[in-house]
């Protein structure tokens, strides 16, 4: 090996940080796919809760509805 060799293992040389960025690339590239996969837990989570609430809602309006209706109808057969 030569002195200008640029794939020798010496400090500083372009192969060793080509093989540094390269990990840190992969690294990274790990990092991004855990936060995709995180994000898309919790636009699963979101759609799930909007949806039970939603449910809730639409079944809270009915029973309001439902006892305003009866007291309506007892309060006008009273008088």
């Amino acid at each position: 090996m030569s002195d200008l060799d640029p794939n020798k293992l010496e400090n500083g040389s372009w192969g060793e940080w080509r093989r540094l960025v390269l990990n840190e690339l992969n690294r990274l590239n790990g990092d991004i796919e855990d936060i995709k996969n995180n994000l898309n837990r919790l636009e699963i989570k979101f759609a799930t809760e909007a949806t039970k609430l939603t449910l809730y809602a639409t079944f809270g309006g009915i029973v309001v509805g439902a006892v305003i209706s009866f007291l309506v109808r007892y309060l006008t057969l009273s008088s």
